[in-house]
């Protein structure tokens, strides 16, 4: 039993070092438009690699962070996924999900969150580059770690 079970973890690491995709990413976020900044760290998680199709990797997203505007700020939790479309180290990243925005007075409320674009995260690199657009995070720039 033990035996069997050593061979299945070393078949898991190898089928994972193999991987187009890192297994789970830890990213900064900095969006703005005028009038509008936004602040957000971001945890992925791989649920799905594929090497056929027009979805390379799928990731489960949890962020949080805060956001201030001319009338005040708050807080921002997100859930969602995010999809990677690509070869090689140039992806088309959408991602789709539930932002719950409470803002400085406490009231609360979630808004449907998604964004579109370009990540640069080279297989076996150990960082990622994002460059985008969508709600919550306005017009962003991010930076983070594969592992």
């Amino acid at each position: 039993m033990l035996e069997c079970l050593g061979q299945a973890k070393q078949k898991i690491q190898i089928a994972d070092s193999r991987g187009r995709f890192s297994g789970v990413l830890v990213h900064g976020t900095l969006g703005f438009v005028p009038l509008y900044l936004v602040r957000q760290g971001q945890l992925e998680i791989k649920i799905r690699e594929s090497e056929t199709g027009s979805i390379g990797a799928t990731y489960a997203r949890l962020a949080v962070g805060s956001f201030s505007q001319v009338e005040g700020g708050g807080s921002l939790f997100s859930i969602g996924g995010v999809w990677l479309t690509g070869a090689a180290s140039k992806h088309l990243e959408m991602q789709a999900g539930l932002t719950f925005q409470i803002l400085e007075g406490g009231s609360g409320f979630p808004i449907p969150s998604g964004s579109i674009g370009y990540r640069f995260q080279p297989p076996g690199s150990g960082h990622l580059f994002r460059i985008g657009a969508g709600y919550p995070e306005a017009v962003f720039l991010g930076f983070g770690f594969c592992f």
